[in-house]
């Protein structure tokens, strides 16, 4: 594989063209007329600042621009003194559009070619030859853009609002170095969840996150391609690439893809990538990259749980404890919820002692009473890993118990278990963790409609610490 100084097949990336790298990203949320207000796309953007931070890129960020106002944010930006040292650039626009244009807050329509103009070789010299990245998450006409066989997508809601001279000097290009890389084909839709944002933005976050230490840019488009081809609907879009004037492969870190004998990988530094602190546990194997720290909402907390630890461990006593009466407090059912409204992948992991069940839940699940409404994984609000030293694991959702064989648990529950969900691809994965391996346990396959919330049942004597 070629070095990533080999100019004519790689991009040139340099530590200090790093750290002057520069996005502009465009979210328009709330409209005019509120009706078309695009709920849920505040997920995206938090999203992709978050991508953006981690891969080093400074970010000047716009919310809820009119059709002149994006057109000036484009000029604006394509005269930041940034440019002149970056390597690289990235322009996202979300908001409705239709094809060839994207909406503003005025529901005016802006041209997508002007992003082009506004960037070209004649317009923004400071990025000739260095590649400019267009991301569109907008909706491109009317019709979903394929044939229904069966099944449908519910609970979504759509991106959707209805002669040059030439001379004898230095000749470029006028138009090169560009990619464009929209969420769906022309004249289809583009799908997003009011609750967790668009598939489109968080896929590409997902993808790059995962494989920016190894593939270029166009490589990992594809890989979000292949998301939704693999989505369980496949009435979902289809992302497609445009525009596509690379001339060379696009790598975010290229001396990673080649290194001499010996030398050690850049992305098993914490030194090696610019990123926010938190960003550091993108660099884990595995799983564990999408750890999140839970934190316990007290207002849920049953009086018979006793916090400690700096409520990092709860225990199930016979003493009543002295919290304040709330409306969300469990008040039968000996139980809790965390805080944390859980978006995109989610990993955490759990120290129990005694018999516990370890679950999520949408956060409208009913609090008050001893109905099964309010019982972790007897109702179709919850789904529950229930772990206990006498029958071993099981798993529950909707009053339905499922047993976890014998081979899987081990015949014997262990002190630790993990969560991972998946909220836009609908999984729920459970384990049990033993000496830092993971031992799958069992998976739900479903359609997430609310933001899940974890939260934890205890019994007699029972407790749990977050890890």
């Amino acid at each position: 594989m070629a070095k990533c100084t080999d100019g004519n097949t790689i991009y040139p990336v340099t530590e200090d063209s790093k750290s002057e790298r520069i996005a502009l990203l465009i979210n328009n949320i709330r409209f005019q007329n509120e009706k078309f207000n695009r709920n849920g796309a505040e997920h995206d953007g938090k999203a992709m600042l978050k991508l953006f931070h981690h891969l080093g890129y400074e970010v000047v960020y716009y919310q809820d621009l009119t059709a002149e106002e994006i057109n000036h944010a484009l000029i604006h930006f394509s005269k930041h003194p940034k440019l002149f040292n970056t390597d690289s650039v990235f322009v996202v626009v979300m908001s409705h559009g239709d094809l060839g244009t994207i909406c503003g807050y005025d529901l005016k329509e802006f041209e997508i070619d002007n992003i082009f103009e506004r960037l070209n070789t004649k317009n923004c010299p400071a990025l000739i030859d260095k590649p400019k990245v267009i991301i569109i998450q907008a909706c491109r006409g009317g019709t979903e853009g394929v044939v229904k066989i069966s099944g449908s997508i519910q609970s979504m809601v759509t991106d959707n609002f209805s002669s040059t001279s030439k001379n004898n000097g230095d000749m470029k290009h006028l138009e090169k170095d560009f990619i464009c890389f929209h969420s769906s084909t022309p004249h289809t839709f583009s799908y997003r969840l009011p609750e967790y944002g668009s598939y489109f933005i968080h896929y590409i976050c997902d993808v790059i996150f995962d494989g920016y230490c190894k593939d270029d840019i166009e490589e990992l488009f594809r890989q979000v391609m292949q998301r939704f081809e693999d989505h369980p609907s496949k009435t979902m879009q289809m992302p497609t690439k445009e525009r596509d004037t690379l001339t060379k492969h696009f790598y975010l870190f290229p001396r990673i893809i080649d290194l001499s004998p010996g030398e050690k990988h850049p992305c098993k530094r914490r030194e090696a990538i610019r990123v926010e602190p938190a960003g550091v546990r993108w660099l884990r194997p595995g799983l564990r990259k999408y750890s999140c720290q839970l934190t316990i909402d007290t207002n849920t907390v049953h009086t018979k749980l006793q916090l400690s630890d700096n409520n990092r461990k709860v225990t199930r006593v016979e003493e009543v404890q002295s919290y304040p009466d709330h409306p969300d407090r469990f008040d039968v059912w000996v139980q809790l919820l965390c805080r944390n409204g859980l978006t995109g992948r989610c990993y955490w992991e759990v120290k129990c002692r005694g018999n516990v069940y370890i679950s999520v839940s949408y956060r409208r699940i009913r609090r008050k009473g001893n109905s099964k409404d309010c019982w972790f994984g007897c109702n179709d609000q919850s789904w529950s890993l229930e772990c206990s030293y006498r029958r071993g694991y099981s798993v529950w959702h909707n009053n339905r118990q499922t047993l976890i064989s014998s081979s899987s648990s081990s015949s014997s529950v262990s002190n630790r278990a993990a969560v991972y969900v998946d909220c836009l691809a609908g999984t729920l994965s459970f384990y049990r963790v033993s000496s830092d391996t993971l031992i799958h346990l069992h998976t739900f396959n479903t359609t997430f409609t609310q933001t899940l919330y974890p939260g934890f049942w205890f019994s007699s004597g029972s407790s749990v610490s977050l890890c």
